[in-house]
This record gives C-alpha cells, sequence and structure tokens, in this order.
C-alpha cells in the first residue's frame, strides 16, 4: 500500500520502514489476527493484565491494539522474530514516549487520514477494521516517530568522529598482499581427536551456517513441503492461432525488439530471444505478465527534530606527521547550521572544481602519489569548433530494425506466447480463487482433467516429495527460478516458501499465492502444506564429515596466520621487499588501493588505513573470518586528506557525522542492532526488556521467562 502520507515522512524514519516484511505486504496476510488472538485462549476478558512496563499495567486489549498496528504498519518488520517481539517492543517505546511526554492529538492523526486517497484509506481501514482504528494506528506511528526523533536530537559528535568521516570519503592506501590459502597446508594438519570433534560439535549444533561469522553451523534448516499447479506457456501457445493482421500489428508496437545487433556482440542472435516473463499481454501494449507486488508501506514521518549538538573541540597541540590536516578553529552548533546546503550529496573529491580544487592545485602534490594531474572541463573540447555537431549534441547511433519478412515466425511466436500469457493469467487467476474459497480442495480438483480439452489450457500438478530447504527449494525443476515480477526486482520462490509462519512473518501455510513466472514463461501457483522448523543436528556422527573438514580448515588457518607472520618479521629485518620475499617463498603477491570507505571494524583495510598512519611499521597480518585464508601486508603509498578538502567539506562533513550519530541514537533507542554492510539487522528485545523492566503476567506468565530487573 503506497500512502502518500508515509512517502511524504520516509526520510526523517526510514529506519523502521526498511526492516518492513516485504512477504507481509507482498500477499496481503496482515490483518489475519484471528490466530493472535486465539494465542490468548479465545475470548477472556480485555482487562486482564498481560504485562507490566515500568511499572505500567498492559491490559490484554491494548496488547492486541498494539499487535494490529505492528503488523499493519510494518513496525520492526525482519528485525523482529515474530509478532509478540515486535508488539512488546512498541509497547516498551510507547510507554517511554508518554513519560517523556509526546503525546499526537488524535485531530492532528486525523488530519494525516484525510490527506490520504481515497482508495488509501479504503485499504487501511480494512486491515485496521475501522476508520477510528485507522487513525489511532497513524497516531501511534506518530507518536513513536516523534519520541524516536526527541531522542535523536540529544546526539553528539566529537571531533575525532568528523575526522573518521573524513577519513572513510578521501583516505586511502596502496598496499602489497600476499594471501597464503588454508586449504593449501591441509596434508600438514593431523586428523583431529574425537574430545576435539566433541568440543566442536557442542559449539557448533545449534547455529546454522548462515548465522555464523565464521560461516560453520551444524543445525539442520527449516523445510517446507509445497505443492503448486502451473501451466507450460509453449504448450498453451500452440493451441493459439493468429491473423497476419495481428502480427503485423504486434511487430509494429514491438518494433523495439527486432533491431539489427552487430553480429560479433556476444553472439546474439539478429534480433534476440525476448525475455517470456516479460512478454507484453495479448493487446500488445507493456505491461507486467503477473500481479506486481505492491509496495512495501512506508511509515509517517515526524517533524525534523531541532539539530544535535556538537561537543566542542579540543585544541589541537601540535599537528603529528602525515595525519590530517585539520584547521585549529573550534566546530560549534552554528558550523553544523551554516553548512552548505547540498549537504545530502556526497562530498566534493580532489578533483572537483570550486574552492576545494584551487587550493588543491597550489599545494605540491604528496610524495609517492599515483592520482592522475586534474584535468580541467575546459580543455576537454579543446580543437572542436563551437558550431561543430560534436559540440553542440551527441551523436545518437542508427537503428536498423529487422523487416518482418525476415523474422515473421519469430514475430509470430512472440504475439503467441503474450497471448498464452493472457489466457494463463485468467485460468491461474480463476484456479487461485478456488483454491482460497475452498481451502480443503485438492489441486487435482482444481486441475481437473490433466490431459485438458482441446480448447482449454492445460493445468499441470507438481510438489516436493520430502520437505526442502531454501536451498533444496532452488534446485527444484521449474518453480525453484520462478519469481513474482516488481518494480524492485523479482522475489523468487525459495525466500518466499520459507517465510511461511511460524518460520517467519510472511506467508501462510495451506494458502495459495501466485501467480509467479519461471525465466520461461510459465506460471505457477503454489501453497505450503508443511513446515518443519529448525532443530539442532542429531549427533556428531550425522555431521562428522563436515566437522572434521571444519576443524581441519581452522588448524590449517592457525599454520597459515605463522607463516605470514613470519614473512612479515622477514621483510622487517631485510632490505628485500615484502612482494620479492613472497615470490621467492612461492606465494602469489597482489597490489591493491584500499579506500577508507570500505574499512569496517577488524578488517584487513581498516589495518591497513591505520598502519598507514604510522611513521614506521608499514607491515601487518589478517586472517578471514571463514579460515580461508591469512594475509601478509605491507603499505607502500596513499593519500592522506588535504588540508584544502578538510577546510571546505568540514561543515559538511560534521553534518554528516551528526546525521550517523543521531540515527546510532536512535538505533539504539529502537533496540535495533547490526545493520551494518553485510548483516541483517535485528530487534534486541531482552535489552528493551531490561531497560524497561519488562514482567510478563497473566498467561504470559505462564509460558514466558521472567525478566531480572536490570541494575539502577
Amino acid at each position: 500500500m503506497n500512502l502518500q502520507f508515509f512517502r511524504k515522512h520516509r526520510k526523517i524514519f526510514f529506519v523502521l520502514m526498511i526492516l518492513a516484511v516485504f512477504a507481509m505486504v507482498t500477499f496481503g496476510a496482515l490483518g489475519q489476527l484471528g490466530e493472535a488472538i486465539e494465542r490468548f485462549g479465545g475470548s477472556p476478558e480485555s482487562r486482564e493484565v498481560v504485562l507490566n512496563i515500568y511499572g505500567q499495567d498492559i491490559s490484554r486489549e491494548r496488547y492486541l491494539n498494539a499487535q494490529n498496528v505492528a503488523a499493519t504498519m510494518g513496525v520492526f518488520g525482519e528485525a523482529a522474530k515474530d509478532a509478540d517481539e515486535a508488539t512488546q517492543a512498541l509497547l516498551i517505546l510507547l510507554v517511554e514516549a508518554e513519560q517523556a511526554g509526546v503525546t499526537v492529538p488524535q485531530q492532528t492523526a486525523a488530519n494525516e487520514f484525510n490527506r490520504l486517497s481515497a482508495e488509501e484509506q479504503q485499504q487501511l481501514v480494512g486491515r485496521m477494521q475501522t476508520r477510528e482504528a485507522a487513525v489511532e494506528a497513524i497516531g501511534t506511528i506518530m507518536t513513536l516517530q516523534q519520541y524516536i526523533s526527541l531522542a535523536g536530537s540529544a546526539a553528539k559528535v566529537l571531533p575525532e568522529d568528523v575526522d573518521d568521516i573524513f577519513r572513510s570519503m578521501y583516505q586511502s592506501a596502496n598496499i602489497t598482499q600476499v594471501t597464503i590459502e588454508s586449504e593449501k597446508l591441509l596434508d600438514q594438519v593431523d586428523k583431529p581427536t574425537e574430545e576435539a570433534l566433541e568440543a566442536h560439535f557442542q559449539r557448533c549444533r545449534d547455529v546454522l551456517p548462515q548465522e555464523s561469522p565464521e560461516g560453520i553451523g551444524y543445525k539442520i534448516p527449516p523445510r517446507v513441503s509445497a505443492e503448486w499447479i502451473y501451466m507450460n506457456v509453449d504448450e498453451v501457445a500452440a493451441k493459439i492461432e493468429v491473423t497476419d493482421e495481428e502480427v503485423l500489428q504486434y511487430y509494429e508496437q514491438n518494433k523495439f525488439r527486432y533491431v539489427r545487433q552487430d553480429e560479433a556482440e556476444d553472439g546474439d542472435d539478429a534480433a534476440g530471444e525476448p525475455d517470456a516473463s516479460q512478454d507484453e499481454p495479448a493487446d500488445g501494449t507493456d505491461a507486467p505478465p503477473a500481479d506486481a507486488e505492491p509496495q512495501n508501506e512506508t511509515a509517517p514521518q515526524p517533524e525534523a527534530a531541532p539539530p544535535a549538538e556538537v561537543a566542542p573541540e579540543a585544541a589541537p597541540e601540535e599537528e603529528p606527521a602525515r595525519t590530517l590536516n585539520a584547521p585549529e578553529d573550534e566546530t560549534t552548533e552554528s558550523d553544523a547550521e551554516t553548512a552548505v546546503t547540498n549537504d545530502d550529496q556526497p562530498a566534493a573529491a580532489e578533483g572537483d572544481t570550486g574552492d576545494a580544487a584551487t587550493a588543491q592545485e597550489s599545494a605540491p602534490a604528496d610524495a609517492g602519489s599515483d592520482n592522475p594531474p586534474v584535468i580541467q572541463s575546459e580543455n576537454l573540447d579543446q580543437g572542436i569548433p563551437a558550431d561543430s555537431p560534436a559540440a553542440t549534441e551527441p551523436q545518437q547511433p542508427e537503428v536498423e530494425y529487422i523487416p518482418l519478412d525476415e523474422i515473421r515466425d519469430k514475430v509470430t511466436q512472440d504475439l503467441k506466447k503474450s497471448k498464452a500469457q493472457a489466457q494463463m493469467m485468467e485460468k491461474m487467476r480463476t484456479a487461485q480463487m478456488r483454491l482460497e474459497q475452498t481451502p480443503a480442495m485438492s489441486l487435482m480438483g482444481v486441475a481437473g482433467d490433466p490431459q485438458g480439452e482441446d480448447d482449454e489450457p492445460l493445468l499441470h500438478i507438481g510438489r516436493t516429495e520430502n520437505p526442502v530447504s531454501q536451498e533444496e527449494a532452488a534446485e527444484l525443476p521449474g518453480i525453484g527460478e520462478a519469481a513474482f515480477m516488481t518494480e524492485r526486482g523479482p522475489i523468487n520462490f525459495p525466500g518466499i516458501a520459507l517465510s511461511v509462519r511460524p518460520l517467519g512473518e510472511g506467508i501462510f501455510p495451506n494458502r495459495p499465492y501466485g501467480p509467479m513466472l519461471d525465466q520461461e514463461g510459465n506460471m505457477y501457483i503454489f501453497r505450503i502444506t508443511n513446515v518443519v522448523p529448525a532443530r539442532p543436528a542429531d549427533s556428531l556422527d550425522a555431521v562428522r564429515e563436515q566437522a572434521v573438514a571444519d576443524l581441519k580448515l581452522i588448524e590449517a588457518q592457525d599454520l597459515a596466520v605463522k607463516k605470514a607472520e613470519e614473512l612479515v618479521k622477514q621483510a622487517k629485518q631485510s632490505d628485500a621487499s615484502l612482494a620479492d620475499l613472497a615470490r621467492e617463498a612461492g606465494y602469489e603477491v597482489q597490489t591493491r588501493t584500499v579506500q577508507g570507505i570500505m574499512a569496517g571494524e577488524g578488517s584487513l583495510e581498516r589495518k591497513a588505513l591505520d598502519a598507514f598512519d604510522r611513521d614506521e611499521d608499514k607491515f601487518g597480518t589478517h586472517q578471514t573470518a571463514d579460515y580461508k585464508a591469512a594475509i601478509a601486508f605491507e603499505v607502500t603509498g596513499g593519500n592522506h586528506v588535504k588540508s584544502a578538502i578538510y577546510n571546505s567539506q568540514r561543515e559538511n562533513m560534521t553534518r554528516q557525522a551528526l546525521r550517523l550519530a543521531r540515527q546510532q541514537l536512535e538505533m539504539e533507542v529502537l533496540g535495533i542492532v547490526g545493520g551494518g554492510y553485510g548483516s541483517q539487522p535485528s530487534l534486541d528485545l531482552e535489552k528493551l526488556k531490561q531497560r524497561s523492566n519488562l514482567i510478563y503476567k497473566g498467561q504470559f506468565a505462564e509460558r514466558q521467562p521472567q525478566v531480572v530487573p536490570a541494575d539502577e
């Protein structure tokens, strides 16, 4: 549901909405809270207390209302493990907002609701059951946003925080890198003892590989059983007849598909085979072949909060050699307020025109710098007359369309497939509707005669023989590569299938979903018939072979680390370079440039840049998290932040540091951890429980562990 209100405010409150569960939005599965109510034991008294937060009792009715809001608005989304976790976190934050005096008048929420289109209002009311509940949901989200914004306004940054931003944007180091692969040392590792194997197994038996930074885990992944009906586009197209007039019309409307290509270009056919999943409908217009997934709902955003404070900058004593050329004037809050207006754009690079570039041109180049001289824009068009076509407008390549007579058979087949897609969509929608209306109906009852009638498209049936994991689902013929085509890209079957409840917060078991398309244009509707949760590995014997291989790899990396350290030691004590010593030892040598923006905590890039900052000892070692290698490196050069860049961009970087500090503080208040590069954000509910002294009561107390109050 693309609510205008949500889009309007997405910038300030994007943290919550990037966590929204895409499957909830895709399939319209929200609002199905019957199961949630049943978990509370049918219809007990709504005033029964189920939680106590900060000493305030939370009734069953309030809990269920919050659960409805959390689900419908996508609060926390994939960061929360389940609906209860998202609901409890939301209630904790709302109680904190009340204590902070943050409230949103009902009329304000009603005004925001009235700004929605009639269709958007109808969708929201449909999910919240009543208009009053829909307005209340908007008010709840606005309250939460204002509270988070208020908390974020307390963020502060130090001068070194600003310097870190400069380093990440402008600092780089040139390194010689020697990679010593663990796998090549496996023959030097003894077979692990039974005691070591058992200890290793116990550490990893309840961990999935994707949950471990090392990629080692023996937990049996969740699995599902599925069944589906599908239609083969070629079978349907074979029954379709088209006229010459229709072929000509289709050719004219889709002429862009039939352009003469360079024969040397990848060996493609002259006309190029169009993607069947992207075929136009029978009328020849350009439209998606299947239901496009609705875009994720974006929660309403609060008004901008006052700028966060900037801690006063301490006066530098003496600028160390080869470090930031920081000016000695202080960074104040007014500096951030008067920063350049284009603060949402990346900071200017060293080659940019303007004051920064002018100042840089007058400064001598760093010794050993690999940067090429700055090319001024006025030098680029020298020698081109002003009235030349090349100086006035770019030359457009000529397009040569393949005549219809040369590709009539192909165009005819494309038209038949386009018509087939339309027939398949109609047939599959009818089948899906019947399955929705009668969940107990078998697929055979929907598909009918597997041979089909002469004038009817064929429906086929498929199913998994045994429950499959996400990886195994991707290997299923046909449906394994099927996906929903959306504006944000394909959403594939394996990911959707394994988001089924209770494994995730996505689709529901025994409900039909689709239609989906594979790469050939075949169409599918599926439903999940069985869910097998993940469980710890049964025994060491069940994973013994993999456990032995993993332990040997760990031991092999220890050997690789020792060899890397020895190589660095030799390089420090001899006149030979690390590269020469490595080549003599038979190791592969690489040279590369690492950028500050790539330098995560503990990464090779961070270690290299730290070594670059040192006057001496430009060497170091690193071991990969997956145990596959150890690395020895030497810093041979690089670029520090130039004084001209620092002076011209300090205000911009200060504002950027403030934004990052504010975002970090907001995430902390929300209880969100992780979410950095390559990691999935998650909700740390236990931390929120400790913070709020949450106590379970009523039926919750019977099945939830009590939380020990945090020390004051």
